[in-house]
C-alpha cells in the first residue's frame, strides 16, 4: 500500500489532536508522528518536499513532528546509523 492523501491526512489528525489537547500542553515532551509504508504516491512526494523542511517531515510545529518514511528509508538510515557506532 502507498502512502497517499488518506493516510497523510490521518496522521495530521492524530498529530494536531494530541498537540491541541490541553492534558500535553503542560508535559515538557517532545511527540514524533510517523507514518510508514512501502511506498508514496505523487500527492504524499509533494507534501513531504519543501525547501524549509527536511525531507520526509510533513509538519513541524511546537513540540511535534510528523514523518512521512518508507521502510527502505528506515533501514537506511539505520544501517547508515549501525555502520558509525561500528568506526567509534
Amino acid at each position: 500500500m502507498k502512502i497517499g492523501q488518506e493516510e497523510t491526512s490521518q496522521i495530521k489528525s492524530y498529530a494536531f489532536a494530541v498537540r491541541n489537547d490541553e492534558r500535553f500542553r503542560a508535559l515538557k515532551v517532545r511527540w514524533e508522528f510517523w507514518v510508514v509504508s512501502d511506498d508514496l504516491d505523487d500527492y504524499a512526494r509533494e507534501e513531504i518536499t519543501s525547501s524549509d523542511r527536511p525531507y520526509g517531515m510533513l509538519d513541524r510545529k511546537d513540540n511535534t513532528e510528523i514523518w512521512v518514511k518508507t521502510w527502505s528509508q528506515i533501514l537506511n538510515d539505520s544501517k547508515a546509523r549501525l555502520q558509525l557506532s561500528k568506526r567509534s
